[in-house]
């Protein structure tokens, strides 16, 4: 999270990042949001296999629903060295 701030907060772009610590993970990123005055929401994923289970049923498809500004899903992929973020 923090490797991602810096990248963001290189290019300028205004930043701020939580871990959120709430049984409603929806509900508690949505509050977030609206307490920085959010115009994009970027989130994890986990590793679903397929592209349907990326979403449905998931909370990621609750915060999608719930939100009334974007969501980007970032699904993690492994890589060899995590010593710098470079854009492919």
């Amino acid at each position: 999270m923090d490797q991602v701030k810096e990248f963001v907060e290189a290019e300028n772009i205004k930043c701020s990042t939580a871990c959120i610590q709430n049984d409603e993970v929806a509900e508690g990123i949505h509050e977030y949001a609206k307490l920085v005055n959010a115009d994009l929401v970027v989130i994890m994923t986990q590793q679903e296999s397929n592209f349907t289970d990326l979403f449905l049923g998931s909370k990621a498809q609750e915060l999608i629903n719930l939100l009334d500004i974007p969501v980007l899903c970032i699904r993690p992929v492994k890589k060899k060295d995590l010593t710098e973020f470079v854009l492919s």
